[in-house]
């Protein structure tokens, strides 16, 4: 009888002291996104690079009065398609890539040839690398806002280095209103050298838009009341130019536990 309950026993195999507990319901999974939320914006981003493309063919015809239109166009599609993405809820990664590859086109290229056709081509061969080397700033600043470099202020309230459309517009303001070829490859070098900086730059994505338009508006209508009208996109655009510094200047300044901090930034990692 013994040997019998054994084996019935073994066949019944160890007994488990602690029993798995049993499974609980899984939560159901978080439904898709709506992909249609995407398309408003991502539209826009379209409208975008074919306002680059049409800039960039308006140049090579000898139309650069256009050509400048069609960037300043591309410019107002850029800053709404943001603004559509965050208002929908439609921020992704794709979007961010097909923004900066859009940009690339209509504020790197774009400008640099416009640049090059209106005012460096008569000093060449220092024009094409100066028009190079402003495409090529431009593409690195915003590889490296696609990847996340570290700011000196917080993502969300500043851009580390002026964003590319600003410095396309510094650049055609120039081309516009400046006729010197001196004015043109400056601000083409110095668009290059702002755009690939450090300098943390006012990105107004959580407050401050209001004020910086209504500055914006009382820089434009000054060379207005002059009569100097051209002179308007220059005066705006210098004024965000300097914005930068003056952040940077003033954040050292206002926090005395970062002053030295930021005097080492200013001579060390300035570029």
């Amino acid at each position: 009888i013994s040997g019998v309950l054994r084996a019935e026993l073994g066949a019944l195999g160890p007994r488990d002291e602690n029993p798995a507990p049993a499974p609980k319901d899984e939560p159901p999974a978080p439904a898709a996104p709506q992909r249609w939320r995407a398309w408003p914006a991502n539209a826009a981003t379209f409208l975008n690079l074919f306002s680059g493309l049409g800039a960039i063919l308006a140049t090579s015809s000898g139309s650069l009065g256009l050509a400048a239109a069609l960037i300043g166009a591309a410019a107002f599609f850029d800053l709404i398609d943001g603004r559509l993405a965050r208002a929908l809820k439609a921020e992704g990664p794709l979007g961010v890539q097909l923004d900066s590859l859009a940009d690339v086109v209509s504020f790197g290229v774009a400008p640099a040839l416009l640049v090059y056709f209106a005012k460096l081509q008569a000093i060449d061969p220092m024009g094409f690398i100066l028009a190079a080397l402003f495409a090529a700033a431009g593409a690195f600043r915003l590889a490296r806002f696609n990847v996340g470099a570290a700011s000196p202020r917080p993502s969300g309230n500043f851009f580390t280095g002026m964003p590319i459309p600003l410095g396309a517009g510094l650049v055609v303001a120039a081309v516009l209103a400046l006729p010197l070829i001196p004015a043109a490859w400056s601000a083409a070098a110095l668009a290059a050298l702002v755009m690939a900086s450090r300098i943390p730059y006012p990105s107004f994505k959580k407050g401050g838009f209001a004020l910086a338009a209504a500055s914006a508006a009382v820089a434009a209508l000054i060379p207005v009341a002059l009569g100097a009208p051209l002179l308007a996109p220059a005066a705006v655009a210098t004024l965000y130019l300097l914005s930068g510094p003056a952040v940077w200047i003033y954040t050292g300044i206002e926090d005395s536990d970062r002053r030295a901090q930021f005097q080492a930034e200013l001579k060390r990692k300035a570029f």
